[in-house]
């Protein structure tokens, strides 16, 4: 069912960008804009979609009318030569019968970087069986006929190849592989440690794949966030000078992530994270994360855990009356939303608003029967 809702959305990120599509990869995060809403109502309605679980919707939302055109013109050339001119062959019918195997998979998935391989391996097979492939002749090239027959051109050659190779594997500078790596291997370990709640070790993991890669957003966007943590907790152990630091340095590093990326929904929900941990420390920072959710609900209008996210900034700047407005809308885009129903009774309760808090937490025994934290509220307000 969910698929068929991303296809969906996947189709109206087309007509919005009919020509060149939203970019290449990018379908992560123009899907949030085109999200409908009745995604809410599935078992991954959270879940973080960067395909359109349909390889041709998917080329035809991201590249557009030129990307599919040309994806197309492939699939049906090969297709149309096999069928004119070999269609007796029995190696090469199987060899379409594959690819056209390979299609039907493409159609109810994607392509992942082993399976795309496919994509060209099988028209390489067909085109090597049938001879259709002419060996390079350098004779055609004067220039490189001279180092084909010279010995020690060839030498030469061959000698600058493996050095251009040993060096794009393990040079120092910012292209290297082994550099990007490095930086890949400090990411992981640095995110392992955000999640295991140890900010300190997280920002120096996190700085040192920064420093490894300065060219990757993703890793700027999470050190951010890994900034203001530590500072936060510096700050509960009165280190202030350090944590003011960290601060500045989150405040920094997600304004210019943000700046250079400021359509990417991904980043703007760290941003919310890292500005909800400034709060922390300056109570000011409450405006700042609201206005994050904010923009961050007009890249994704129908993302229901935003308005909720709102909803609990929103009760921390004692602001309920929002707040309950946020949860309405949250259960209005996802009507099954337990937490919603449940945090939306408790701030009807703070508003002496009884009868109808009463009545929401109802609504989640209706979703959740027996839901424990339910019934211990209901016994509380003697309900």
């Amino acid at each position: 069912m969910s698929g068929k809702i991303v296809w969906k959305g996947a189709l109206d990120i087309f007509k919005h960008y009919p020509l060149f599509g939203s970019g290449v990869e990018t379908f992560a995060y123009s899907y949030y804009q085109f999200r409908p809403a009745e995604h809410n109502l599935t078992s991954e309605w959270d879940y973080l979609y960067n395909k359109a679980h349909n390889e041709f919707l998917n080329y035809l939302a991201t590249t557009g009318i030129v990307g599919f055109g040309t994806y197309s013109i492939i699939i049906i050339t090969f297709i149309t030569i096999i069928l004119r001119k070999h269609r007796t062959n029995l190696l090469l019918i199987a060899l379409l019968a594959s690819y056209i195997s390979y299609l039907v998979q493409n159609f109810f998935s994607f392509s992942v970087v082993m399976i795309a391989l496919f994509f060209y391996l099988f028209p390489a097979m067909a085109f090597v069986t049938t001879d259709s492939v002419r060996p390079f002749s350098v004779s055609r090239f004067p220039f490189l006929s001279l180092i084909y027959r010279r010995n020690i051109y060839t030498k030469a050659v061959q000698v600058i190849i493996l050095i251009t190779i040993f060096f794009i594997l393990f040079s120092p500078y910012k292209f290297s592989l082994r550099r990007l790596w490095l930086a890949d291997t400090h990411f992981a370990l640095g995110s392992r440690a955000s999640e295991a709640g140890n900010p300190g070790r997280a920002y120096n993991e996190l700085t040192d794949a920064v420093s490894l890669n300065k060219g990757e957003p993703y890793y700027k966007s999470e050190l951010g966030y890994a900034a203001a943590a530590s500072a936060l907790a510096l700050q509960s152990d009165d280190d202030a000078s350090i944590s003011a630091e960290l601060k500045d340095e989150a405040i920094q590093i997600t304004g210019e992530v943000l700046q250079k990326s400021p359509n990417n929904t991904s980043f703007w929900r760290t941003a919310i994270r890292t500005y909800f941990e400034l709060y922390g420390i300056d109570p000011s920072f409450i405006n700042k994360t609201i206005e994050a959710v904010d923009k961050t609900i007009t890249l994704a209008p129908t993302d229901a855990k935003l308005y909720y996210n709102k909803a609990v900034i929103l009760g921390e700047a004692d602001q309920n009356g929002k707040a309950i407005r946020a949860l309405e809308k949250a259960i209005e885009l996802k009507p099954n939303y337990r937490d919603a129903y449940f945090a939306l009774a408790l701030f009807q309760f703070d508003t002496k608003d009884t009868a109808k808090a009463v009545g929401n937490m109802n609504k989640v025994l209706q979703l959740v029967p027996n839901d424990p934290e339910a019934l211990e509220k209901l016994n509380e307000w003697g309900k």
